[in-house]
């Protein structure tokens, strides 16, 4: 059923703790955050229910970070397996410059004119150095990778283990979910009240307060 309450202003207070109390009355209030302090309450709720769903998925803004640096290192390993390992500085000190082509683009005589070595290959591809003098090769050259295989697969490996311990921690954390609810609970009650009163409706110039609300039938005779 729905009610309608009219009071003497100076009595609202008390009778929204009156009401709270019987725990079954829907007081109509604004949903949304009014002012700075109802605006706090439900960003503190919003936090809470953040954690929340961090512990239940084992996963937070760190974890995020982790997967994403750990992709990237990924696709940066695809692109540096053909090479292996390597010195860097003994590349630079030989001219060494890197190159790729199909196997039906490779041309035999290469080997020939150029101090060619292949690195390694696929079904579909040939991935192979050249020392020396090799401004004219009529390929594109390859940057040689910031980092080699050992260097990528190392720094994954460690991220890797990073994100299983931290994964740990938060699963290690589902026992807190029942507190952090009822913490959400109770400031979702403290906040019905404040946006209650906030929003409770003036009349007479400001002597009396409307309040409209629903409550089952079986209480009609706690509220009349």
């Amino acid at each position: 059923d729905k009610y309608s309450f009219i009071l003497l202003s100076g009595d609202r207070d008390r009778f929204l703790d009156e009401i709270q109390e019987l725990g079954v009355v829907d007081i109509k209030r604004s949903s949304k955050a009014i002012d700075e302090v109802s605006g706090s309450i439900v960003s503190e709720m919003e936090a809470l229910k953040g954690q929340i769903r961090e512990i239940q998925n084992c996963s937070d803004k760190l974890s995020e970070s982790l997967k994403t640096r750990i992709a990237e290192l990924g696709r940066s390993l695809s692109e540096a397996r053909p090479w292996g390992s390597f010195d860097r500085e003994a590349v630079k000190r030989f001219g060494i410059r890197l190159y790729s082509c199909s196997r039906k683009s490779f041309c035999p005589e290469w080997n020939e004119s150029y101090a060619l070595e292949i690195i390694s290959e696929d079904k579909n591809k040939l991935y192979f150095a050249v020392a020396g003098d090799a401004k004219d090769f009529p390929l594109k050259e390859i940057a040689l990778p910031a980092k080699d295989c050992a260097e990528l697969e190392e720094e994954i490996a460690g991220l890797k283990s990073q994100l299983d311990q931290h994964s740990a921690e938060l699963s290690s954390r589902k026992g807190e979910i029942p507190l952090l609810q009822d913490l959400i609970d109770k400031k979702c009650s403290g906040l019905s009240l404040y946006l209650a009163r906030a929003t409770a409706k003036s009349a007479a110039e400001g002597s009396l307060v409307l309040f409209e609300g629903c409550a089952p039938r079986e209480n009609a005779e706690k509220l009349c």
